[in-house]
């Protein structure tokens, strides 16, 4: 009997110490919420002077490279906004072909309907390989596969 009264003890101890600790990480008081609009404010309007600083410093009508460090008040790079280098355009351009165009289809195989018929030296821009099909992007809007065996695919 006593075992069980310490398991239910320690139990009940065990979830009010766990309550109490997701309450304190949930939950503020009245001074931590001021302490946090507070620093909030002043980090605003910290960011609003260097803005207008860097603005400021830039001739009006005159274009600034994208890549300049030259600012009013160097800021630190931060790596969460580094711009990773693009990939390379990959594109596709079709061969000569024995009827004078190449069916482009909704799907890696001859099973699958024809979504248009496009023609030899014309190029587009490569999106997937699967088998010996290409995906390719037609339009804004539209891909379709065609068989590789009919196409170049170059950087």
């Amino acid at each position: 009997m006593k075992d069980r009264i310490f398991t239910f003890t320690f139990i009940v101890i065990a979830f009010f110490v766990l309550g109490f600790t997701i309450s304190r990480a949930v939950f503020k008081s009245p001074e931590q919420e001021k302490d946090t609009a507070a620093i909030s404010a002043s980090s605003a309007s910290e960011i609003s002077e260097e803005k207008l600083a860097i603005e400021e410093s830039i001739p009006s009508g005159e274009e600034v490279a994208a890549n300049s460090t030259e600012t009013a008040g160097e800021l630190p790079p931060i790596a969460e906004n580094k711009v990773e280098p693009a990939e390379p355009v990959i594109t596709i351009t079709i061969k000569d072909t024995p009827t004078g165009w190449l069916n482009v289809r909704e799907g890696p195989g001859i099973t699958y309907a024809q979504v248009k018929r496009i023609n030899p030296g014309e190029t587009y821009n490569f999106l997937e390989e699967k088998f010996d099909w290409y995906k390719i992007r037609l339009n804004d809007t539209t891909a379709g596969w065609i068989a590789s065996q009919y196409a170049t695919k170059s950087k």
